[in-house]
C-alpha cells in the first residue's frame, strides 16, 4: 500500500536553511518523519525561496517539472517532493483554475508513483467564503491529471487528493464538503476521509500559535484531509503524525516540529 506524508511547513525557507520567522530548521524534522513513518513520499507544501543541504539518509528531493502549470511569480507559495533513492516517479505542477491572472490561486503537485500509483497534492486558496471554488480547483486539477495519464499511462483519474483544502471540517461536515463535488465531474464518487480521534489527534491538525504543541487540546481544526477515489475507499487510512520525544538513548530521529509549524504532518496509505 503506498503511503505519502503531507506536510504544510508555514512559510520553511527549506529543508535545512532558515525559516522565513524564528530561524528555526526543519530539516531535523523532515528526518525524524521519514525515520518514524517510511513514506513512499513526503510533499511538503508553503516552502519559499530554494532548498538547502540534503534530504533524510536514504531520499532524495526534487522540484516538480512546470510542463503543464507553474506558479505565478517568485513569491508564490512552493511545493516540493522527498523520495526514496532510485524511486521510480514523477512529478509535474497542474492548474487548478483557467484564471491565470489572480495570483491567489496555486497550482496543486502531481505525482505518480512507479508508474501507476497516483495522487495530487493540493493547498487550496485560503479564502474562507470559497469552498466550493476550493473544490473547483481539486477538480480541475484532477482533470488535468487524467488528462497526463490518458497520454502517458492509460490509467483513469488519481486515486486520492489530499492537501491543505483550507476547508475547516471542525466546522463543516464532510457530508456537506462531498455535496460540494459535483456529480457529473472528475471526483463524482469521491469521498472526504478525515483524521479521525482516538488514538490520532483529537480535533485535527491545525495549531493556536502559542498553544504546547504536545498537547491535544491544542488541536483546533481540520484544514489537510483527503478526497479517495472509489476504488481505494475501503482500505485507505489518514491520521495525523504527532510531535514525538524519544528518550536519550534512542538512535531515531525525532519529529518534534521544532519549526513550530501552525499545521502538523498527514500520513495517508492507501
Amino acid at each position: 500500500m503506498p503511503k505519502v506524508v503531507f506536510w504544510n511547513v508555514q512559510r520553511s525557507k527549506g529543508l535545512n536553511t532558515g525559516t522565513s520567522d524564528s530561524g528555526v530548521t526543519v530539516g531535523n524534522d523532515i528526518a525524524g518523519i521519514a525515520d518514524r513513518t517510511k513514506p513512499d513520499a513526503i510533499v511538503l507544501c508553503e516552502l519559499i525561496n530554494g532548498y538547502s543541504d540534503s534530504p533524510p539518509i536514504g531520499y532524495t528531493f526534487s522540484e516538480p517539472s512546470t510542463l503543464f502549470a507553474d506558479y505565478f511569480n517568485e513569491d508564490t507559495l512552493r511545493y516540493g517532493l522527498i523520495t526514496p533513492e532510485n524511486s521510480n516517479h514523477s512529478a509535474f505542477l497542474l492548474p487548478t483554475s483557467d484564471n491565470f491572472s489572480d495570483t491567489k490561486i496555486r497550482p496543486a503537485l502531481g505525482v505518480v508513483l512507479n508508474g501507476s500509483v497516483s495522487f495530487v497534492a493540493l493547498h487550496a486558496i485560503s479564502s474562507t467564503s470559497a469552498d466550493r471554488k476550493k473544490i473547483a480547483q481539486a477538480e480541475y486539477a484532477a482533470t488535468e491529471m487524467e488528462n497526463y495519464f490518458n497520454e502517458n499511462h492509460k490509467r483513469p483519474n488519481p486515486d486520492v487528493l489530499f492537501g491543505d483544502f483550507n476547508i475547516n471540517l471542525a466546522n463543516i461536515p464532510a457530508s456537506s464538503v462531498n455535496e460540494m463535488i459535483d456529480k457529473k465531474g472528475p471526483l463524482a464518487g469521491y469521498k472526504v476521509r478525515a483524521t479521525k480521534s482516538g488514538t490520532q489527534v483529537p480535533g485535527g491538525n491545525k495549531l493556536k500559535e502559542h498553544d504546547d504543541f504536545t498537547d491535544t487540546s491544542a488541536f483546533i481544526s481540520k484544514l489537510d484531509w483527503a478526497l479517495l477515489s472509489p476504488d481505494v475507499l475501503g482500505q485507505a487510512s489518514i491520521q495525523v503524525l504527532k510531535p514525538q520525544k524519544l528518550s536519550d538513548n534512542s538512535i531515531r530521529d525525532e519529529f518534534k516540529n521544532e519549526k513550530r509549524s501552525d499545521h502538523l504532518p498527514i500520513v495517508v496509505e492507501w
